[in-house]
């Protein structure tokens, strides 16, 4: 990736439902490691938005890549292992698990796929970086609803 190609590049796109407009020529780009929010009302798009680019979705019309790569209509499974990953409104944690074993399981079948010490390392740094670094070997059953939540983040 060259310093100015933005890590993920949506340009223009589209998604129709039989004639319904659901997202409307958007276009945005993200460097990597920035942030941005998605914000609307109720029937906006935002969603919609989200499964287009993590492939749940395919766009009408206009494209989105990934350092460089199309990945418009591609699967969610080949995009996912490129490296995007989401996470669902409804929690989605591995119940009979730990949180490292939680946040593991991202690491054994997600796009870089780890073992061992280099999954457990990786794994401990994640519930770090989200704040929970400190429950690494708690029940996931045992966690508050957005601490899961943060559970789930750290896994994709």
């Amino acid at each position: 990736m060259s310093a100015a190609e933005p890590a993920l590049s949506v340009d223009g796109v589209t998604k129709a439902f039989s004639g319904l407009v659901a997202v409307d020529a958007m276009s945005f780009e993200l460097a990597e490691n920035e942030v941005m929010g998605l914000i609307g009302p109720n029937g906006s798009g935002k969603t919609t938005m989200i499964n287009l680019i993590s492939g749940a979705l395919k766009p009408s019309a206009g494209g989105i890549r990934l350092y460089g790569d199309d990945i418009a209509g591609a699967s969610a499974t080949a995009i996912a292992r490129k490296g995007i990953a989401r996470t669902f409104q409804i929690v989605r944690v591995l119940p009979s698990l730990t949180v490292i074993e939680n946040v593991a399981a991202g690491g054994v079948f997600g796009h870089r796929r780890r073992w061992g010490a280099e999954l457990e390392a990786e794994a401990r740094a994640l519930l770090d970086r989200v704040g929970l670094e400190a429950a690494g070997n708690a029940p996931v059953s045992a966690l508050t609803y957005i601490d899961q939540k943060r559970v789930e983040l750290a896994r994709a």
